[in-house]
């Protein structure tokens, strides 16, 4: 057995049975200070062991080399991870969250029966594209395990939060958290699903309108473990997982541009509809470099999305390379679709007609001009206001 399925099997050692669920999301603790990164695995041990319903915890890595993903200029990245990340390593930890707990924190479904299962085995995983988060929990009357990504996110929070000052931490987390599909692990002797290694097999049942259900066959010769299959997916599947949530981050950097662009368009926009005379020399003056500017923008963000939608694109094919038939394909090609050409197309007739607004206005001033104060002064006003 390998030393993650030991990570994986020694904090709930004696509780599992042969059946075990787990869900996706993308938690990350992330530091409040951007400079203080290379502190971050001493200070998730730190905060972390102030939360008294945290057992086990073990941050491996994370304590030599970093990487940055690229918010580009997005002023406010939200959701995103802002700050130099550990390429290195794993953070696993045990969390007891009681049955009344999970209900006030997930009213909308329970990951047991009852909510009975209160252990949850998070592991937060750092060596891939993006970091991801696996949260186990085992026994037969595991229902829903997508449920409990939302118990321990909003769990996290909370506690987080209750330490105030004594916290250097942040959760940071990128949706969709859950992932939308409920995972098992079961032994099971038959021949069910498609070979994911030998030993282990999957049947995916996609949902229309409802979380797709996705169960691994394990066959309990080659694993004697639900932990130590879980293993195998994490080296088979996994890097699908990090390859959909660095996707994901890539569409919301390009979803912040466009909300930031249509502000700047719709800024335009109101200066063209208010009245009065002082409105009306601002636009005379200084809406030709504001146009100027957004169509610059615009243009940017054009190429940008051609480029990216080609770097997404080929990233998934070498991820097929690299690994064979893709489990999660669809939704890998889903995510990576920059489908925003109705919109930069819409936001492109906008500015056309602001610019065709703004020639009129320099026509008529410079036609005024020339007819009071003669042709010299008309050529230089439309000169200047031009630029």
């Amino acid at each position: 057995m390998g030393a993650d399925a030991i990570i994986l099997e020694q904090p709930l050692r004696g509780r599992w049975v042969k059946m075990l669920g787990f869900a996706i999301g993308s938690l990350f603790p992330q530091l409040k200070d951007p400079e203080a990164y290379a502190t971050w695995a001493d200070e998730v041990e730190r905060v972390f062991n102030l939360i008294p319903s945290i057992k086990n915890l073990q941050v491996r890595g994370g304590r030599s080399g970093y990487a940055l993903f690229d918010t580009e200029d997005v002023e406010d990245p939200g959701s995103l991870i802002y700050h130099p990340i550990p390429i290195h390593g794993t953070v696993s930890f045990t969390i007891n969250i009681p049955s009344r707990v999970q209900n006030r924190l997930n009213p909308l479904w329970s990951t047991s029966i009852d909510n009975k299962v209160e252990e949850f085995l998070v592991f937060i995983e750092l060596d891939s594209d993006y970091p991801y988060t696996w949260v186990a929990v085992s026994g037969d009357d595991v229902v829903k395990p997508s449920g409990a990504i939302v118990v321990v996110r909003e769990f996290l929070c909370e506690e987080i939060a209750k330490l105030s000052e004594k916290s250097t931490l942040t959760l940071t987390t990128l949706g969709p958290s859950p992932f939308h599909a409920d995972f098992f692990v079961e032994e099971s002797g038959q021949a069910e699903g498609e070979v994911v290694v030998p030993g282990l097999r999957v049947s995916l049942q996609r949902g229309r309108n409802s979380y797709s259900k996705c169960t691994f066959f394990y066959d309990g010769a080659e694993f004697d473990s639900p932990a130590h299959a879980v293993e195998a997916i994490r080296q088979k599947v996994g890097p699908e997982f990090a390859t959909f949530y660095w996707l994901t981050a890539e569409k919301v950097v390009k979803l912040l541009g466009m909300d930031a662009l249509t502000a700047w368009v719709d800024e335009g926009v109101s200066m063209y509809r208010n009245r009065g005379m002082v409105n009306w020399l601002r636009r005379v003056l200084t809406s030709r470099s504001l146009l100027r500017n957004i169509s610059l923008q615009l243009l940017k963000i054009q190429m940008d999305m051609t480029r990216t939608q080609r770097s997404n694109s080929k990233k998934i094919e070498e991820l097929g390379a690299n690994r064979g038939a893709l489990l999660f394909d669809s939704e890998l090609k889903g995510v990576s679709s920059l489908d925003y050409g109705s919109d930069l197309e819409n936001l492109g007739a906008t500015l056309k007609v602001l610019e065709s607004q703004h020639t009129q206005t320099v026509q008529r001033l410079t036609a005024f001009a020339v007819s009071l104060l003669g042709v010299m002064v008309g050529a230089f006003l439309t000169a200047a206001l031009r630029k």
